[in-house]
């Protein structure tokens, strides 16, 4: 089985990645608030410029007025204008009043618009200037956008169209991430976990355009361009908001007038949470879902699936055309299994905080129902609208009926259980691969002593009968020749298996270093990996607790490296609360150590100790045949491969030759 180029590099940087998403930062209530746009452009030290991105672009501010460090600044027309501020209006208010950890972070949004905001002196009247200043320093793309929000500026004053100023989301979109942190992303756990998560918020918050459900009369679609992503931090945050708009008429103005959202979102619901009860029953279920998923069929998770997996135009999707041969060399079929299944893991854990606030978001929104004024396209004559935004009362009832009638403990225990099952399956699976390198190491050996016997006796002039009778006809120099050809061919062959058996050990380190990571608190402790220098108990040296859900036993492991020892235990945890931990390996050699740590365990099936390193042969005297071992022609017991996990930092460095030992006896065919 090929090992996927750059393997270990995404691995390392997966498990960076996915330990800042374990351990993001909870979002507590709304802080600051942003700046008033009269001081934003008043900042002499601020820096502005023009977004190539979207379909109309974006004056992009840094500033330290700013509590998130910057804002975005767009004009949009008078019916856009009125979504945005609505569906942010109705956010910030349920995320002020709810309780716990909101999944996602929801950047705040500001309007000027008004006559009185185009006077002299105004924000309005200073950020004309500005874009005026930018247009004559853009190049003919960014001309052609500007000029289009000076156009639509000067409709401010009419109330044709409003500025909108909205908080700076931390990080880039996904879709404009690093390729390298792209793979490493789809590599983690934490990936699907933390939008599986988000899924319900978003989707209770009607929001259409960012993470979808597919099925049950959904508008909602996913879209990794308009979600962003802080690669040191671990969070996600909404941009560019929207919701389903409802046309109900024009106004005086001739302007078009909507009510926002779709009143069936307890529909969208039960289709998820229905697919989540049959999913999680029972371990064929789940692997069937995680199939399904994987395999594009119609279940809630298609379009994310698709979204964050798959390249297409890069438009609305995280890979993007240029990404398209790295993904297929590296993204392997265990990667989208794993993001599939904390998918569905993910959204489970999902459902706790809208379901606990559902008073929250029942004031918020009816704060957003208003009355409109529609104009009669025949008569012309006005006509009064009630416009309930996002829900009616009946469909909020809906909404909560549906989530009071799912167990979500029950839910989160089982999603634990078969999580547990997947690790428990995984590590068989690697025993299995590793008892059949093992023996593949040792017959591969016997052939490459039998050849070197056979050309040393060659070379002396003592050969056996049959090479003896082979040299008198080919003559000895060919012979040679092919003996030795034949001999590279093993000795090529034994370093491939090598380099699996490497690979294969330390995907399971991998995997165990995630578990760990996504463990309860008190296993995570364990993790925690002091800066140099840092003061700490008085503990001769770290240790770090990596779970082996199919061992039954407790070993320890010596790791030279680092003088660390390494816990393998059965008490895996693998549904505790990812964001509960106070771990933190976010520093790129800790997460190497890790690794070359938790490898020490991932040996042979059953090994308990580090054995001699393939560089110095691959036979151990012993009394009996290990685990996994194979017993050569002999009777010496090769022990088949070890990990030589510091392959994990050097990928691609060599391969040293596995060299085996000589050894006196007499050659078959001899």
């Amino acid at each position: 089985m090929p090992v996927p180029p750059n393997e270990a590099k995404n691995q390392e940087r997966a498990l960076e990645l996915n330990s800042n998403m374990a351990n993001r930062q909870p979002l507590g209530p709304p802080g600051a608030p942003p700046a008033h746009l009269n001081n934003l452009v008043a900042d002499n030290q601020a820096t502005w410029s023009f977004s190539k991105e979207g379909g109309t672009g974006a004056i992009l501010v840094t500033s330290d007025l700013e509590p998130s460090g910057g804002a975005a600044i767009k004009v949009e027309g008078k019916a856009a204008a009125a979504q945005v501020i609505k569906s942010a209006q109705m956010m910030e208010s349920f995320i002020a009043n709810a309780q716990g950890d909101c999944p996602i972070n929801i950047p705040r949004v500001q309007q000027f618009s008004g006559r009185a905001a185009m006077g002299a002196g105004s924000p309005l009247a200073a950020l004309k200037t500005k874009l005026e200043t930018l247009h004559a320093a853009g190049d003919a793309s960014d001309k052609k956008r500007i000029s289009d929000q000076l156009d639509s500026l000067q409709g401010v004053a009419n109330g044709n169209s409003s500025v909108l100023k909205m908080e700076l989301a931390p990080g880039p979109t996904f879709n404009k991430l690093p390729q390298s942190d792209k793979m490493a992303l789809l590599k983690s756990d934490q990936l699907g976990r933390t939008l599986g998560k988000a899924l319900p918020t978003v989707v209770v918050l009607q929001q259409n355009d960012h993470l979808g459900v597919d099925g049950g009369g959904s508008a909602f679609k996913s879209n990794p361009t308009n979600l962003t992503f802080a690669p040191d931090t671990g969070q996600p945050s909404l941009i560019d908001l929207s919701s389903r708009m409802n046309y109900v008429g024009d106004d005086a103005a001739g302007n078009p007038l909507a009510t926002l959202g779709q009143q069936d979102v307890a529909k969208v619901v039960r289709k998820l949470t229905d697919f989540q009860q049959k999913a999680l029953e029972s371990e064929q279920s789940f692997e069937q879902a995680v199939d399904d998923i994987v395999n594009g069929r119609n279940t809630p998770f298609k379009s994310m699936m698709d979204a964050f997996t798959k390249d297409t135009d890069g438009y609305s999707s995280m890979l993007n055309p240029e990404d398209k041969n790295t993904a297929v060399a590296e993204l392997t079929m265990e990667d989208k299994r794993r993001f599939a299944a904390n998918l569905i893991v993910g959204s489970v854990e999902g459902l706790e905080y809208p379901k606990q606030n559902m008073d929250a978001l029942r004031t918020a929104v009816l704060d957003t129902h208003e009355t409109l004024t529609v104009v009669d396209q025949k008569t012309r004559r006005p006509q009064q609208v009630e416009a309930e935004h996002f829900y009616t009362d009946a469909a909020l009832q809906d909404l909560d009926d549906q989530f009071q009638s799912v167990d979500v403990d029950d839910l989160k225990q089982k999603a634990a259980l078969r999580m547990t099952e997947v690790a428990v399956k995984q590590k068989a699976a690697v025993d299995q691969r590793l008892t059949g390198l093992n023996e593949q190491a040792g017959r591969l050996q016997d052939q490459a002593r039998e050849l070197e016997k056979r050309i040393e006796k060659l070379e002396a002039n003592k050969p056996g009968l049959q090479d003896r009778l082979k040299a008198a006809y080919r003559g000895k120099d060919n012979m040679l020749a092919d003996l030795k050809g034949r001999l590279q061919t093993v000795q090529g062959q034994m370093a491939d298996v090598q380099k699996e058996s490497n690979s294969v050990m330390n995907t399971q380190a991998f995997n165990e270093a995630m578990q760990q990571q996504a463990s309860g608190p008190r296993q995570r402790t364990a993790v925690s990996v002091s800066p140099p220098g840092a003061h700490s108990p008085a503990v001769a040296s770290p240790s770090v607790a990596v779970s082996a859900a199919s061992s039954s036993s407790s070993v320890s492991v010596a790791d030279s490296s680092s003088s660390s020892s390494v816990a393998v235990s059965s008490s895996s945890s693998l549904g505790g609360d990812p964001g509960s931990s106070q771990s933190s390996l976010r520093n790129s050699s800790s997460v190497g150590a890790m690794l070359r740590s938790s490898a020490a365990a991932v040996r042979s099936p059953s090994t308990t100790k580090a054995e001699v390193p393939v560089s110095e042969g691959m036979k151990a005297k012993s009394p009996a045949v290990a685990p996994g071992g194979h017993k050569a022609r002999d009777g010496t017991v090769v022990q088949g491969l070890v990990s030589q996990f510091e392959a994990v930092a050097v990928q691609n460095a060599p391969t040293p030759p596995l060299t085996p030992a000589p050894k006196k006896g007499r050659a078959i065919g001899g």
